[in-house]
């Protein structure tokens, strides 16, 4: 089964809603919750581990690829948004629950990497002293979402403690510009409190986001419970007025930010995952976050496999890491042949045969005696990539490989000769790697007669 066919709805139609407590979240979710038309589960989701690890939360070994998570990070999305294996809907998605700043940048972070394509309803509510209020009335009343709640249940008046307070709306101005941000990377749709939910539910905009019917709600059964904030909020307008002056003075960089948390989040990955993750940010030329992940690589003690230290190494030079460095990192693999053709497949993969070509050539220098099966296989993928491409033997970094290469460049003279059907090049080059190194050219001869 394909990715993002795991039931009928479009694989463009993944939604989330988000927002603070007490901001409205709960009586937007309710609205899709039991329309006809979408696919989500009864309760809300957590960021982490669902955003941040995906399958790997439930994984011991740390073999993750970046690949890996990406398409079970996707394809858990579906399944928690469709536990009833809905066919017939046409979008599906769910709640999730914000816990701070530094949750919201997790989620942003996730949505960017993963799921560029999702739809986010944002819950906002302008009044933070109302919002506040409430999550501490209903704390103290234990009532928070209920359609026949007595008024007597709520009548103790909310003393707001202030230095929670501002604490409160620090955090709330730094969410808001999260969102602010999210609305320059994803498809959003705003939805404000005291304009489209207080006084009655206006669900028309929010089910044409969703790209389904508009029809009437009439599930929904939750009610207003809490009166004006200011009947039951001691110092309700002086704590409004402390609000926008905090709100004026909170200063954030999102971005800085992201950058910052993506530095902490690489940290806790292993080097493998993170290796596979800069692969794919280079080829989608994205070499800052690329960078980040490498960085976090060399910046650590343990010891490298030979294996991953040969794409490691290719990906510090994509990504322009300095020579020293790399040296100071890899310089003691240089005789490893490992090293040299797991770093030519790194090259192949990034799209650069001449440059994997190069790679090989040292590295079947380093190999000893033996033209070995992964070797040659290899070098006529490389070569069958290369193909069509004339200049390629001609590339300097091919050349400056060769030079100093007698066997290796006599190999790789016979594999194109192999592949162009050149018998007499063929000869010739066999006949020169005979001299070196007659075991060699007999099994460099045996595996081209039977590729």
């Amino acid at each position: 089964m394909a990715e993002d066919q795991l039931d009928g709805a479009n694989p463009d139609r993944r939604f989330l809603i988000v927002g603070m407590q007490r901001s409205g979240t709960t009586v937007t979710y309710a609205a899709v919750q039991s329309h006809p038309e979408v696919a989500c589960p009864s309760d809300e989701i957590e960021v982490d581990p669902f955003f941040t690890r995906g399958l790997a939360t439930f994984m011991s070994k740390g073999q993750e690829t970046f690949d890996a998570r990406r398409s079970g990070i996707r394809r858990l999305f579906d399944v928690l948004a469709n536990p009833q294996g809905f066919t017939d809907r046409k979008t599906r998605g769910f709640k999730v629950a914000l816990g701070g700043y530094e949750v919201a940048l997790a989620l942003t972070a996730a949505l960017i990497e993963h799921f560029p394509e999702a739809s986010v309803v944002i819950v906002q509510r302008e009044d933070l002293v109302a919002q506040f209020g409430s999550m501490q009335r209903a704390k103290q009343s234990g009532i928070w979402h209920t359609s026949d709640s007595k008024s007597s249940d709520m009548d103790a008046r909310v003393k707001v403690d202030r230095k929670a307070f501002a604490q409160y709306v620090e955090g709330a101005a730094r969410i808001s510009a999260v969102w602010r941000f999210l609305e320059s990377t994803h498809r959003c749709l705003r939805i404000h409190y005291e304009e489209h939910i207080d006084g009655g539910f206006q669900h028309e905009r929010l089910f044409e986001f969703l790209g389904v019917d508009v029809v009437d709600p009439t599930w929904l059964r939750m009610k207003k419970v809490s009166p004006s904030p200011d009947s039951y909020i001691q110092d309700y307008d002086k704590l409004r007025k402390e609000q926008r002056r905090i709100e004026e003075s909170v200063t954030v960089d999102v971005g800085a930010d992201l950058l910052a948390y993506a530095r902490r989040q690489a940290d806790q990955e292993t080097s493998r995952f993170l290796a596979t993750r800069a692969a794919q940010r280079l080829t989608n030329g994205s070499i800052g976050p690329a960078r980040i992940d490498l960085e976090a690589i060399l910046g650590r003690q343990d010891s490298l496999a030979d294996w991953l230290a040969g794409s490691i190494d290719v990906l510090c030079d994509h990504a322009g890491f300095e020579e020293g460095a790399r040296r100071d990192h890899f310089g003691g693999l240089a005789g490893n042949p490992v090293f040299h053709v797991h770093a030519a497949r790194e090259e192949l993969s990034l799209g650069h045969p001449v440059r994997a070509l190069a790679r090989l050539v040292v590295g079947f220098d380093r190999a000893a005696d033996s033209a070995e099966d992964w070797w040659v296989g290899f070098a006529r993928s490389v070569y069958g990539e290369l193909a069509g491409q004339p200049s390629g033997f001609a590339d300097s970094g091919v050349q400056a490989a060769l030079e100093g290469s007698t066997i290796g460049r006599a190999v790789l003279l016979a594999i194109h000769a192999s592949a162009t059907r050149d018998d007499s090049g063929l000869r010739a080059s066999l006949a020169e790697i005979t001299k070196a190194a007659p075991s060699v050219a007999a099994s460099l001869a045996k595996r081209l007669e039977n590729a």
